[in-house]
C-alpha cells in the first residue's frame, strides 16, 4: 500500500473517530472521554519501544481503578492494562524470532506446559461447569492479564524499566496515600466516581486510604509490593549511582501503606523484607548485613511511631473484630462449596455465586487462595500453585531477588480478600510481576542495544545477575 493511500485511510479513520466519539459524547460524556483516551492509547502503544509496554500496563493497572470500568460499563475482561500486556507479547514474540539466535531471554518450556495445561482445564470447566454471567470474561482476563508472560521470552530490558516504574509509582503513590490520610479525603477520585454513580463508602471508625484503586485493599497490595521490590533493590544493589533513590522509594511507600491500616499487607511486607534480606546475605552481596540491619532498625523505628497506633486503633475498631469473624466462617464455607462441586469446580470466577447457592448467607469469601478452590477446583488451584513456585524458583535461580520478593509479598498480600476471582484488573498486577521473575539476565539482546541505562556498574542491574 502506497503512503499517500495510508495516509488517507489514517485520516478517514480519524474523521469516523470523530465522528462517533461526538454522537457518544451527547449521550454520554465520561465515557466518550474514555474513548478518546483509547484511542491515544493505541497509537501510543504501537509507538513506542517494547521494552516500556510492561511498565506502561502497570501504570494503566495503578491509576485506572476498576470502579471506572464497571461504572462507564466498559467490560473488565480486556482492560487497558491487558490489552497492552497482549500488544507487548505479540511485539516481543515477532521481536524474538526476528533476532534468532541472539535473543537473551530464556522462556522456561515446563512453566508453559503448565500455564497450557490450566487454561485447557480452565476451558474445560467453561464448557461443563461455567457460569455464562463471569466465566468466559474471568478466563479471557487471567489468560491476557497474567498468564502470557509464560509464553513469549521476556528480555532484561522489560524487566529492568518494570523495576524502575514500579519503585516510582509506588514512591508517589505512597506519599499520595499519606496525604489523603492526613486530609480524610481523596477529592480528585472520589469525584471521578461520583461521574460513574460510586460512592465512597470505604471508610469507618478509621480513615483508611484508598489512593487510585478505590478500595484500601487494592492500594495496599500495590504499595506492599513496590516497598518490596525497592527495599530488595537497594539490598541488592551494586555499584548504581542512584540506589539511595530505591530506599527513599521503599520508605514512602510503606509510609503509604500504614495509611491503609491493612494488617494483611503489612504481614506480607515483612514477609517479602525477611526474603530480601535473607537472600542478600545468601548471595554474599558487600554489606548486606549492614544493610540488613539498617533495615531491621528503620522498621522498628517505624512500627513504634507509626504503625503500633495505627494498627491499635484499627483492632479495637468494631469492623475490625467483624471482619476477623468473617474470615474464620469463611473456611467452613469455601469447604462446603468445594464438596458440592466434587472439588473440581463450580466454574471460572464463579466463587461468589457458589457460595450463595450452597448458602452462604451472603457471606463473601475474602480469600484468593478458597475463592479459587471453589471457582477452579483442587486441579486448577494445584496447577496456579505449580505456576507461581515456578517463577518463584526461575527467579530465585538467576538471582532476581527484586522479583522473588514482589512474587513474594503479592502471595502473602492476596490471602486477606477476594484479589484473584473477584478483581479482574489484578491479574494484570500478577502478570507484571511474573513477567518480572522470568525475566532474562544475561547480557542485553543486540537488537536493543541501548535497553540497559548507563549508570550500571559492570555492564548489570542490580538484583539481575547472570544465570551460572
Amino acid at each position: 500500500m502506497s503512503s499517500a493511500w495510508r495516509q488517507l485511510g489514517i485520516g478517514a479513520a480519524a474523521i469516523g473517530a470523530a465522528g462517533l466519539l461526538s454522537v457518544v459524547g451527547a449521550y454520554r460524556p465520561p465515557l466518550a472521554l474514555a474513548a478518546l483516551f483509547g484511542i491515544g492509547l493505541v497509537f501510543a502503544v504501537l509507538r513506542m519501544p517494547t521494552y516500556w509496554l510492561p511498565s506502561t500496563a502497570l501504570a494503566l493497572y495503578a491509576l485506572v481503578p476498576q470502579k471506572l470500568y464497571t461504572g462507564l460499563g466498559i467490560p473488565e475482561a480486556i482492560n487497558l492494562g491487558s490489552f497492552v500486556l497482549t500488544v507487548w507479547a505479540i511485539r516481543r514474540a515477532l521481536d524474538t524470532r526476528a533476532a534468532g539466535a541472539g535473543t537473551t531471554a530464556h522462556r522456561p518450556r515446563v512453566l508453559m506446559f503448565v500455564a497450557i495445561a490450566l487454561i485447557g482445564w480452565l476451558l474445560m470447566l467453561l464448557a461443563f461447569a461455567g457460569s455464562a454471567a463471569s466465566s468466559v470474561g474471568w478466563v479471557v482476563s487471567i489468560t491476557l492479564g497474567a498468564l502470557l508472560p509464560f509464553f513469549v521470552p521476556v528480555e532484561r530490558a522489560d524487566a529492568l524499566r518494570l523495576r524502575a516504574t514500579l519503585s516510582i509509582l509506588g514512591a508517589v503513590l505512597g506519599l499520595a496515600a499519606v496525604w489523603e490520610k492526613v486530609r480524610e479525603a481523596n477529592p480528585l477520585f472520589d469525584q471521578l466516581y461520583r461521574l460513574v454513580g460510586y460512592s465512597n463508602s470505604q471508610h469507618w471508625s478509621v480513615y483508611r486510604s484508598e489512593g487510585t484503586f478505590g478500595h484500601p485493599l487494592y492500594v495496599a497490595t500495590f504499595l506492599s509490593v513496590a516497598a518490596a521490590v525497592a527495599l530488595a533493590s537497594w539490598l541488592s544493589s551494586a555499584g548504581e549511582r542512584a540506589r539511595w533513590l530505591y530506599l527513599l522509594a521503599a520508605a514512602a511507600a510503606a509510609a503509604g501503606l500504614a495509611s491503609t491500616v491493612s494488617r494483611g499487607a503489612l504481614i506480607a511486607l515483612v514477609g517479602g523484607a525477611i526474603v530480601a534480606v535473607l537472600a542478600s546475605v545468601v548471595f554474599s552481596r558487600r554489606g548486606a548485613l549492614l544493610k540488613a540491619l539498617t533495615i531491621a532498625a528503620a522498621g522498628a523505628a517505624g512500627w513504634i511511631f507509626v504503625g503500633a497506633d495505627l494498627l491499635s486503633e484499627r483492632t479495637a475498631s468494631s469492623e475490625a473484630e467483624q471482619s476477623g469473624n468473617a474470615r474464620t466462617a469463611i473456611i467452613d464455607v469455601a469447604i462446603d462449596t468445594a464438596q458440592r462441586y466434587d472439588w473440581i469446580g463450580a466454574g471460572p470466577g464463579a466463587s461468589s455465586e457458589a457460595a450463595d447457592a450452597a448458602g452462604s448467607g451472603g457471606l463473601l469469601v475474602e480469600n484468593s487462595y478458597l475463592q479459587l478452590l471453589i471457582s477452579i477446583g483442587v486441579p486448577g488451584l494445584l496447577l496456579f500453585a505449580i505456576l507461581m513456585a515456578g517463577a518463584a524458583i526461575v527467579a530465585l535461580r538467576r538471582r532476581n531477588i527484586p522479583a522473588l520478593t514482589a512474587l513474594t509479598v503479592f502471595l502473602i498480600g492476596i490471602f486477606g480478600y477476594n484479589a484473584i476471582d473477584g478483581l479482574r484488573t489484578i491479574h494484570v498486577f500478577l502478570g507484571c510481576i511474573l513477567l518480572f521473575c522470568l525475566a532474562a539476565t544475561d547480557r542485553p539482546d543486540k537488537t536493543e542495544p541501548s535497553s540497559a541505562p548507563k549508570d550500571l556498574a559492570e555492564g548489570r542491574p542490580a538484583g539481575l545477575a547472570p544465570v551460572r
